[in-house]
C-alpha cells in the first residue's frame, strides 16, 4: 500500500489501532489538526510516534547510567588501596551504591 507523506511517496506497511476516547480529547485532537493543517490521522500518529521514541530513548539512557553506576561502583570496589586520586573520592565510593538504590526504587 502506498501512502503519501510529506509530499514523498513511500511504501509503508499499515497496521490499524481503534481506541475509545472522551469527546473533549478529540476536538482537541481536531482543532490542533487543524491548526498544524494535517488530518487527525497525521496528527495522532506523528504525536503517538514522538511521545513513545521519547519514553523509549528515556528508557534505554535510564539502564545506561544504572549499568555504568554499577560498573563505577565495581572499579572503586576492586581497587584494593586507593590511589591518591582515588583517595578523594572515598565519599564518592561510599555513596555509590545508596545512590544506585535509590535509582532503583524510582
Amino acid at each position: 500500500m502506498e501512502q503519501k507523506t510529506a509530499n514523498k511517496t513511500a511504501k509503508t506497511k499499515l497496521t490499524r489501532i481503534d481506541a475509545r476516547i472522551p469527546v473533549h480529547v478529540r476536538n482537541n485532537i481536531e482543532r490542533a489538526a487543524s491548526i498544524q493543517g494535517s488530518s487527525k490521522t497525521d496528527f495522532i500518529v506523528s504525536a503517538l510516534n514522538t511521545v513513545a521514541t521519547q519514553v523509549i530513548n528515556d528508557n534505554a539512557l535510564l539502564e545506561l547510567s544504572v549499568r555504568d553506576q554499577k560498573m563505577l561502583a565495581n572499579v572503586l570496589d576492586e581497587s584494593e588501596k586507593p590511589h591518591p586520586p582515588l583517595s578523594k573520592m572515598s565519599r564518592l565510593r561510599r555513596a555509590v551504591p545508596e545512590y544506585i538504590k535509590r535509582v532503583k526504587r524510582k
